[in-house]
Protein backbone atom coordinates (compact mmCIF):
# COMPACT_ATOMS: atom_id res chain seq x y z
CA UNK A 1 0.00 0.00 0.00
CA UNK A 2 1.27 3.46 -0.86
CA UNK A 3 0.45 6.50 1.21
CA UNK A 4 0.50 9.94 -0.42
CA UNK A 5 4.10 11.06 -0.38
CA UNK A 6 5.66 7.59 -0.10
CA UNK A 7 6.78 7.92 -3.70
CA UNK A 8 9.25 10.65 -2.76
CA UNK A 9 10.22 9.72 0.78
CA UNK A 10 7.83 11.97 2.69
CA UNK A 11 8.20 10.77 6.27
CA UNK A 12 5.91 13.15 8.20
CA UNK A 13 9.04 13.66 10.34
CA UNK A 14 8.49 10.25 11.89
CA UNK A 15 4.93 11.01 13.02
CA UNK A 16 2.58 8.20 12.05
CA UNK A 17 -0.40 10.29 13.20
CA UNK A 18 0.10 13.10 10.69
CA UNK A 19 -3.57 12.94 9.69
CA UNK A 20 -4.44 15.15 12.66
CA UNK A 21 -1.85 17.82 11.83
CA UNK A 22 -2.47 20.88 9.67
CA UNK A 23 1.16 21.93 9.26
CA UNK A 24 4.27 21.19 7.18
CA UNK A 25 4.30 17.84 8.99
CA UNK A 26 1.34 16.58 6.95
CA UNK A 27 1.42 18.78 3.85
CA UNK A 28 2.52 17.15 0.59
CA UNK A 29 5.05 19.20 -1.42
CA UNK A 30 4.70 18.14 -5.07
CA UNK A 31 7.44 20.49 -6.34
CA UNK A 32 10.90 19.25 -7.31
CA UNK A 33 10.18 15.54 -6.97
CA UNK A 34 13.27 13.30 -7.13
CA UNK A 35 13.84 10.84 -10.00
CA UNK A 36 13.01 7.96 -7.66
CA UNK A 37 9.49 9.37 -7.30
CA UNK A 38 8.98 9.13 -11.06
CA UNK A 39 10.38 5.58 -11.07
CA UNK A 40 7.93 4.51 -8.33
CA UNK A 41 5.07 6.22 -10.16
CA UNK A 42 5.98 4.38 -13.39
CA UNK A 43 6.32 1.07 -11.55
CA UNK A 44 2.97 1.55 -9.79
CA UNK A 45 1.26 2.40 -13.10
CA UNK A 46 2.59 -0.87 -14.55
CA UNK A 47 1.24 -2.83 -11.60
CA UNK A 48 -2.16 -1.17 -12.02
CA UNK A 49 -2.14 -2.01 -15.74
CA UNK A 50 -1.30 -5.66 -15.01
CA UNK A 51 -4.10 -5.83 -12.46
CA UNK A 52 -6.57 -4.36 -14.95
CA UNK A 53 -5.50 -6.76 -17.71
CA UNK A 54 -5.45 -9.98 -15.67
CA UNK A 55 -8.39 -10.89 -13.47
CA UNK A 56 -6.33 -13.40 -11.49
CA UNK A 57 -4.69 -10.33 -9.90
CA UNK A 58 -7.99 -8.71 -8.91
CA UNK A 59 -10.22 -11.00 -6.93
CA UNK A 60 -13.87 -10.19 -6.33
CA UNK A 61 -14.15 -12.63 -3.45
CA UNK A 62 -11.46 -13.88 -1.12
CA UNK A 63 -10.08 -17.11 -2.58
CA UNK A 64 -12.85 -17.48 -5.16
CA UNK A 65 -11.58 -20.58 -6.87
CA UNK A 66 -7.89 -19.85 -6.50
CA UNK A 67 -5.22 -21.87 -4.75
CA UNK A 68 -2.47 -20.23 -2.70
CA UNK A 69 0.57 -22.07 -1.36
CA UNK A 70 3.88 -20.64 -0.12
CA UNK A 71 7.12 -22.31 -1.19
CA UNK A 72 10.57 -22.18 0.36
CA UNK A 73 13.79 -22.02 -1.66
CA UNK A 74 14.01 -25.83 -1.58
CA UNK A 75 10.73 -26.13 -3.46
CA UNK A 76 8.58 -27.39 -0.59
CA UNK A 77 6.19 -25.74 1.81
CA UNK A 78 8.02 -23.88 4.59
CA UNK A 79 8.38 -25.69 7.90
CA UNK A 80 7.60 -24.05 11.25
CA UNK A 81 11.35 -23.61 11.74
CA UNK A 82 11.73 -21.88 8.39
CA UNK A 83 8.86 -19.50 9.11
CA UNK A 84 10.52 -18.61 12.43
CA UNK A 85 14.05 -18.28 10.97
CA UNK A 86 14.87 -14.61 10.32
CA UNK A 87 17.46 -15.71 7.73
CA UNK A 88 14.91 -17.70 5.73
CA UNK A 89 13.74 -14.83 3.54
CA UNK A 90 13.35 -15.90 -0.10
CA UNK A 91 9.84 -17.17 -0.78
CA UNK A 92 7.51 -17.86 -3.67
CA UNK A 93 3.77 -17.42 -3.96
CA UNK A 94 2.03 -19.20 -6.84
CA UNK A 95 -1.57 -18.17 -7.48
CA UNK A 96 -3.60 -20.56 -9.61
CA UNK A 97 -7.17 -21.03 -10.75
CA UNK A 98 -9.15 -23.25 -13.06
CA UNK A 99 -8.59 -22.47 -16.74
CA UNK A 100 -10.42 -19.40 -18.02
CA UNK A 101 -10.86 -19.33 -21.82
CA UNK A 102 -11.12 -15.54 -21.79
CA UNK A 103 -7.90 -14.95 -19.86
CA UNK A 104 -4.29 -15.56 -20.80
CA UNK A 105 -3.10 -16.15 -17.24
CA UNK A 106 -4.33 -19.06 -15.14
CA UNK A 107 -1.17 -19.23 -13.03
CA UNK A 108 1.01 -16.50 -11.58
CA UNK A 109 4.21 -16.97 -9.60
CA UNK A 110 5.41 -14.10 -7.43
CA UNK A 111 8.94 -14.38 -6.05
CA UNK A 112 10.19 -12.29 -3.12
CA UNK A 113 13.85 -11.90 -2.18
CA UNK A 114 14.45 -9.45 0.66
CA UNK A 115 17.68 -11.35 1.48
CA UNK A 116 20.95 -9.48 1.14
CA UNK A 117 22.28 -11.66 -1.66
CA UNK A 118 21.52 -13.22 -5.03
CA UNK A 119 19.29 -16.28 -5.36
CA UNK A 120 19.26 -18.18 -8.65
CA UNK A 121 15.70 -19.31 -9.40
CA UNK A 122 14.61 -21.83 -12.02
CA UNK A 123 11.17 -21.82 -13.52
CA UNK A 124 8.69 -24.10 -11.75
CA UNK A 125 7.09 -27.16 -13.25
CA UNK A 126 8.45 -28.86 -16.32
CA UNK A 127 10.61 -25.99 -17.52
CA UNK A 128 7.91 -24.03 -19.34
CA UNK A 129 8.93 -20.51 -20.19
CA UNK A 130 7.94 -17.79 -17.79
CA UNK A 131 6.60 -14.49 -19.03
CA UNK A 132 8.39 -12.01 -16.77
CA UNK A 133 6.46 -8.81 -16.30
CA UNK A 134 7.65 -6.66 -13.43
CA UNK A 135 10.91 -6.20 -11.57
CA UNK A 136 10.79 -3.26 -9.20
CA UNK A 137 14.57 -2.85 -9.42
CA UNK A 138 14.27 -2.40 -13.19
CA UNK A 139 11.06 -0.41 -13.24
CA UNK A 140 11.86 1.31 -16.52
CA UNK A 141 11.53 -1.79 -18.68
CA UNK A 142 9.57 -5.02 -18.89
CA UNK A 143 11.41 -8.28 -18.43
CA UNK A 144 11.87 -10.75 -21.25
CA UNK A 145 10.71 -14.35 -21.21
CA UNK A 146 13.14 -16.64 -19.43
CA UNK A 147 13.57 -20.15 -18.12
CA UNK A 148 15.68 -18.98 -15.22
CA UNK A 149 16.55 -15.77 -13.46
CA UNK A 150 18.66 -14.44 -10.65
CA UNK A 151 16.67 -12.95 -7.85
CA UNK A 152 18.78 -10.12 -6.42
CA UNK A 153 18.47 -8.40 -3.08
CA UNK A 154 15.16 -6.62 -2.65
CA UNK A 155 13.56 -7.95 -5.84
CA UNK A 156 9.94 -8.91 -6.11
CA UNK A 157 9.24 -10.79 -9.32
CA UNK A 158 5.71 -11.50 -10.47
CA UNK A 159 5.89 -14.21 -13.13
CA UNK A 160 3.17 -15.79 -15.20
CA UNK A 161 3.25 -19.30 -16.62
CA UNK A 162 0.87 -20.80 -19.13
CA UNK A 163 0.69 -24.20 -17.42
CA UNK A 164 0.03 -25.44 -13.92
CA UNK A 165 2.62 -24.70 -11.26
CA UNK A 166 4.55 -27.13 -9.14
CA UNK A 167 6.89 -26.26 -6.28
CA UNK A 168 9.62 -23.99 -7.54
CA UNK A 169 13.29 -24.74 -7.21
CA UNK A 170 15.59 -22.09 -5.78
CA UNK A 171 19.20 -22.50 -4.77
CA UNK A 172 21.39 -20.16 -2.77
CA UNK A 173 24.48 -19.08 -4.71
CA UNK A 174 27.68 -20.63 -3.34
Amino acid sequence: MLLAGDEFGRSQMGNNNGYCQDSELSWVDWDDLPESAEELRTFTKRLITLRQEHSILRRENWRDGMTITWYNPGGGEPTEEQWADAGSTTIGLPISRDHDDEEAWDDVLILFNPHNGTRPVRSPGSGERLDGRVDHRRSRRWLEEARSLRLRYGETQPRAASRGLSPMSMEAKG
